[in-house]
């Protein structure tokens, strides 16, 4: 009785986190408005016509819209399976020259998720001052142990 309502506790908590996941959208201008417009006038039956138009990526859009909306990712990965594929957009913030590093997961032709890296803020490739991983030296080793 007891692990009958554990398990229906863990299926209502994936019910819910699946519907929050569907409704959550990400926006970035890595596209121009006019890219866009051009994408949604030759695909007018897409479901994600309005998230395109306003930059941004949803869970569900295929890898076509959301190239529409953000354009090909800074990285590529590929699984070695070939079933899911990671891509990777450095997003510039508007008032610095720090970026924000998203990472995004699709599953055949579909995104699937996305999460954010919460690694250090990158300002002109260099660590941000800010993070306090910056005054830290990186230990690096001064010889290579040989193998005997």
């Amino acid at each position: 009785m007891r692990s009958c309502a554990i398990f229906m506790l863990c299926i209502g908590a994936a019910i819910i986190g699946a519907c929050a996941t569907t409704a959550m959208v990400e926006t970035a201008n890595l596209t121009t408005p006019e890219s866009r417009q051009a994408y949604i006038a030759s695909n007018p039956a897409s479901p994600n016509t309005q998230h395109i138009k306003n930059g941004e990526i949803a869970a569900g859009m295929s890898i076509e819209e959301v190239i529409a909306s953000w354009g090909t990712p800074n990285v590529y990965i590929n699984s070695r399976a070939g079933k899911m594929e990671h891509w990777i957009y450095y997003i510039p913030e508007t008032d610095s020259d720090a970026f924000r590093e998203l990472t995004l997961t699709f599953r055949g032709d579909t995104l699937r998720t996305w999460v954010e890296d919460a690694g250090p803020s990158i300002e002109g490739g260099f660590l941000s001052p800010n993070d306090p991983r910056s005054d830290q030296p990186t230990e690096t080793p001064s010889t290579i142990p040989e193998k005997h």
